[in-house]
């Protein structure tokens, strides 16, 4: 995993049009787009390539919730999100062995620190199931769509209603929300991107 130098962090309204120029030069129209380029990349390792200085792995991560929510993928957002925590922590498994379900366990701990906060109990319900019944020795997860995943989020991710459109909104401690409008807390704060924290995601600090 690439450590990045420490330097000043930018804020998410200066960071997002920053992301998307760079984007756009590689001849991507999204993120997601370009994340699925790199399907089993950590964060971190991302914004690296991306490479703009004071953009970090909370900014990535930002954008492509903010695209899901648009899109109405949330799962899909997500599934991407598990395949590289998975993928990063089997890397390290690789350098040195051990047991490879606690590495396992340390990325699925990892993602669900990547969700909204209002999905952290089906974090812990998919953790659960993996860490009971862990997938085949040999198992690495190439993309969003690996089968293995895909069948646990049919099974405990909720159902999305045809046609939901999903708000990010903000508690005040600044912590990531993504519901269905009609679903709506009466107190929760809508954010827009601009004034969207970049660490409303809580994603592990740079450079650990």
């Amino acid at each position: 995993m690439t450590t990045m130098p420490l330097r000043p962090l930018l804020e998410w309204e200066q960071a997002q049009p920053l992301i998307a120029a760079a984007i756009a030069r590689e001849g991507c129209q999204s993120l997601t787009s370009y994340g699925d380029s790199f399907p089993q990349a950590d964060l971190l390792d991302l914004a690296c390539v991306v490479g703009i200085a004071g953009v970090h792995s909370g900014h990535l991560a930002m954008g492509l919730w903010e695209e899901a929510a648009i899109a109405g993928t949330l799962a899909r957002c997500a599934r991407g999100l598990l395949v590289r925590a998975i993928c990063t922590a089997f890397r390290d498994w690789e350098d040195s062995r051990g047991s490879r379900v606690r590495y396992l366990e340390d990325a699925l701990h990892q993602w669900g620190s990547q969700l909204p906060a209002n999905y952290h109990d089906v974090a812990e319900e998919i953790r659960a199931v993996m860490l009971i019944v862990p997938p085949p020795e040999d198992w690495i997860p190439h993309n969003s769509d690996d089968s293995i995943l895909v069948s646990l989020f049919d099974q405990h991710w909720p159902v999305q209603q045809a046609g939901s459109r999903y708000r990010i909104t903000s508690d005040d401690a600044g912590g990531l929300t993504i519901e269905d409008e009609h679903h709506m807390e009466p107190s929760a704060r809508p954010i827009s991107p601009a004034s969207a924290p970049a660490h409303a995601v809580r994603l592990r600090p740079e450079g650990a």
